[in-house]
């Protein structure tokens, strides 16, 4: 049983892996699509009006990591306890 918790990490960072990429597919199509033709026209650098599909798969783990710590950190902060008495 040694290993079978970097087993399951190694698991889990390839879901989050798959996931991403899975995920990107139609968020890069949609993004490359829509951005050139309408979000120039408000304002938006010609930078992110092609944005590259490793970036978009980048972003999404980093947004996925992060809020993992950031689900881990709140219940530390926040403490909420019921404690109720009979009489």
């Amino acid at each position: 049983m040694f290993g079978l918790e970097y087993v399951l990490a190694a698991i889990k960072i390839l879901t989050n892996i798959g996931f991403a990429i899975v995920t990107a597919i139609p968020l890069s199509i949609s993004w490359n699509c829509v951005a050139p033709k309408y979000l120039v026209q408000i304002g938006l650098p010609e930078l992110f009006s092609h944005v590259p599909f490793w970036h978009i798969v980048a972003f999404l783990l980093c947004a996925r990591f992060i809020g993992e710590y950031l689900n881990n950190l709140i219940p530390k902060f926040i403490s909420i306890s019921n404690s109720s008495t009979s009489q």
